[in-house]
């Protein structure tokens, strides 16, 4: 009889993981490749604005933490190569509410130094709402109508990164995320 309701609890609970796992799989992703380019709000250095499009650049959006490793070679990547990024906007988001006037953000000189690169400290709820998952670091490369062509969660070289963007403003992209 013990056996028997054993052998009971564990199939019941077996099913349910079995559904769980199921039920997680076919939850939508939070923001796919063809979505648009979610309007966030957040701080600058020059005060509160909008992620919006321009039509007119590409954009990257990395969003890191200042105590993350890999976080900081992502920066120290995109510093040392920002002229290879050209007609892209480039906006760095965290949560790190003191990220702003710590001392780490100068250490991105010629980041600070580009007006086309935004950093910026986002609502962790509203910005996860909006990207998905706070994974650190996070890279998301939109095209210059503010379609999102793809995205990388996890540290990478700066070859991938120009090559993603280079991908975003070709014409043989398509909408559906195939290239």
């Amino acid at each position: 009889m013990k056996k028997k309701l054993i052998v009971i609890t564990f199939s019941v609970l077996l099913i349910l993981a079995v559904i769980l796992i199921v039920l997680q799989g076919t939850k939508s992703e939070t923001l796919p490749i063809g979505s648009k380019l979610p309007q966030i709000a957040f701080q600058s250095l020059n005060g509160y604005e909008t992620l919006k499009t321009d039509n007119q650049n590409k954009i990257l959006v990395l969003f890191f933490s200042k105590e993350c490793p890999h976080c900081k070679y992502e920066l120290s990547t995109l510093n040392k190569n920002i002229d290879k990024l050209d007609g892209t906007a480039i906006y760095l988001f965290t949560v790190d509410d003191s990220y702003l006037e710590s001392e780490e953000i100068k250490t991105n000189e010629a980041l600070l130094s580009d007006s086309n690169v935004v950093f910026g400290i986002v609502n962790k709820e509203n910005f996860d709402e909006s990207f998905g998952s706070l994974i650190t670091p996070s890279l998301y490369f939109f095209n210059k109508a503010g379609i999102l062509t793809e995205k990388i969660k996890g540290e990478t070289k700066i070859e991938r990164i120009i090559e993603e963007l280079k991908k975003s403003d070709s014409p043989e992209y398509r909408v559906s995320g195939s290239k």
